[in-house]
């Protein structure tokens, strides 16, 4: 009697050839054992969907196609990158190879710094801070922030953040009290407040004992993507729409600047500059003027105002120069 059923006939005879569904699609493929589920272009090895597929597999030159026309990074990769998937980083996968499996030390810093400046700071916030309670509250939040993202590689935080969350209060209150609240000179304040916030963090990173340049790993590869792509998308989104409101005050482009930080204008801001990040950061250089057209269209949709193109050149410019560093 035959024990092994994908071997045997309808009668229960063995014939020493394999049937049964499996053993057909094998014979119809050419003898390759690859599940009849897996995806054509599923090359079984690291690297995926995104990974250079093997020599002689046609429907896998679907999947190098695609990825090469929206992901620079892969173009005429002659061979997969260890890792390199969209669970195990994507395209930070990829990146490391040029740059390393880190990243910088510094950034974390920044990455802190940007979440609580802008993403945890509402306009209700900024308007608290010119009392001093405002101000140890920014403060507290900003000390807090830093210390999720930088403990795990920085094992003397608590020492660390006592005096970097003095100099911040004392930065932010320096701003506060000497900047006007329009012309060239606030825009002037606002970009000195930022050099110095980021001057002070790289002091932060040597005293912890690490360099500016760096590279650490948060935990894994793929948090770590994630961290490095949070940089340019907070700056261009979040504090975009401050640095918009700063030019608006700065150059009176409309009669009321803080319209840029109310929820209409804010969101409409913070999505055109995120399509805008988005193109320059994963899409080739052909593309990347689709990320003005929001600008423009904004821009007309205020011909009104002053200085719609202005607003209009500020955010697109910012979303194209963080783009360019980041890629």
């Amino acid at each position: 009697m035959c024990r092994t059923p994908s071997t045997c006939d309808p009668a229960g005879r063995r014939t020493g050839r394999r049937t049964g569904r499996r053993a057909r699609w094998e014979r119809r493929s050419g003898g390759r054992r690859r599940s009849p589920k897996a995806l054509p272009w599923d090359s079984g090895r690291p690297g995926g969907f995104l990974g250079t597929p093997a020599p002689g597999r046609g429907g896998e030159a679907l999947g190098r196609a695609v990825a090469s026309a929206i992901l620079p990074q892969h173009r005429g990769r002659p061979q997969a990158v260890a890792g390199d998937s969209w669970g195990d980083g994507g395209v930070w996968a990829a990146r490391r190879t040029r740059r390393g499996a880190g990243l910088s030390a510094w950034l974390y810093f920044v990455l802190a710094h940007l979440i609580a400046d802008f993403v945890l700071q509402p306009y209700e916030l900024v308007e608290l801070k010119r009392r001093p309670v405002g101000l140890v509250i920014h403060t507290a939040i900003h000390a807090a922030v830093t210390a999720v993202l930088v403990a795990p590689f920085v094992p003397a935080w608590p020492l660390l953040l006592p005096p970097l969350a003095v100099a911040h209060y004392l930065i932010d209150w320096w701003k506060v009290t000497a900047s006007p609240a329009r012309g060239p000179a606030s825009l002037g304040f606002f970009l000195a407040d930022q050099a110095l916030h980021l001057a002070v963090l790289g002091l932060a990173v040597v005293a912890a004992g690490l360099s500016l340049r760096q590279e650490i790993t948060y935990r894994s590869v793929a948090t770590t993507g994630v961290l490095y792509y949070g940089v340019p998308y907070v700056a261009a989104t979040f504090a975009g729409a401050v640095a918009t409101f700063q030019v608006a005050a700065a150059f009176a482009t409309r009669a009321e600047p803080v319209q840029w930080l109310l929820p209409r204008l804010r969101v409409e801001g913070i999505v055109a500059r995120g399509l805008a990040l988005s193109l320059v950061l994963f899409a080739a250089p052909l593309l990347w003027p689709l990320g003005a057209a929001p600008f423009v269209v904004r821009a007309v949709a205020d011909r009104r105002e002053p200085g719609s193109w202005l607003e209009a050149a500020a955010g697109y410019g910012l979303a194209l120069g963080l783009g360019v560093l980041f890629r």
